[in-house]
């Protein structure tokens, strides 16, 4: 809804930090990058070599970025791990550590349950499984698992681009499935129109960041959703 802050702050200030690492010598560096860079990709699952065609003016931010990036390392001066997470989601409720914002899925359909209001989904009628999208959910503290492995590959002198999902395609109502076991609640939720920038269907090849860092996710959608109610008590 603002371009103009999008890229303000994941372009400009990504530049501005860059140059600061190689006024001062400091090489490596662990991205967060995102899949959207991918768009809607045309075969799944999506690897790191499938086209990049961001969709929205965040994901042609992180693209940016991303090229910004490259230039640097092809001339020796960063030695990056580029991270393209898929879907981030859970909380860590015993560290006070979770979706303040309630602006992911898991955080609006976790309310949803909470509040007993509806929640809009948006899009019911894509040529999925039940007609909602598709994405690859990971929990946080697999992704953070992956950013130690990631800080040590690049300490060790490597450079990688990854995926970081669980190569696992879940719908927006398995979402809501996954909600109502852990909350013991049924979630009510209405249809709502497309978004414009949504892709229909996303999720990971994970194989070389398994190879490369010894990386393999642990915790399932059920995981991401018990670990999400429980930080609702937390948050109040």
């Amino acid at each position: 809804e603002d371009p103009a802050r999008c890229y303000a702050n994941n372009v400009g200030g990504s530049v501005r930090l860059l140059r600061a690492m190689v006024d001062c010598g400091v090489r490596q560096l662990v991205f967060s990058s995102t899949c959207a860079v991918y768009g809607s990709p045309d075969v799944l699952p999506v690897t790191e070599a499938t086209p990049l065609q961001p969709m929205s003016p965040y994901a042609r931010s992180k693209r940016m970025v991303e090229d910004v990036i490259a230039d640097l390392a092809s001339r020796g001066r960063l030695q990056p791990a580029v991270l393209r997470y898929f879907n981030a989601a859970g909380a860590v409720p015993e560290a006070g550590l979770g979706d303040d914002d309630g602006t992911s899925l898991f955080s609006r359909v976790v309310d949803a349950a909470r509040d007993q209001r509806p929640l809009q989904v948006f899009g019911t009628d894509y040529a999925t499984r039940d007609g909602t999208c598709v994405r690859d959910f990971v929990h946080v503290e697999d992704l953070a698992r992956a950013h130690l492995l990631a800080l040590d590959h690049v300490a060790a002198g490597g450079a990688l681009t990854a995926n970081l999902g669980t190569g696992t395609g879940t719908t927006v109502l398995d979402v809501i499935n996954a909600v109502e076991r852990a909350s013991g609640r049924l979630v009510p939720w209405e249809p709502a129109p497309r978004r414009d920038g949504d892709p229909v269907e996303s999720w990971a090849d994970i194989g070389h960041a398994t190879r490369t860092l010894g990386w393999t996710p642990r915790l399932s959608v059920d995981d991401v959703a018990a670990s999400a109610w429980a930080f609702s008590g937390v948050r109040g």
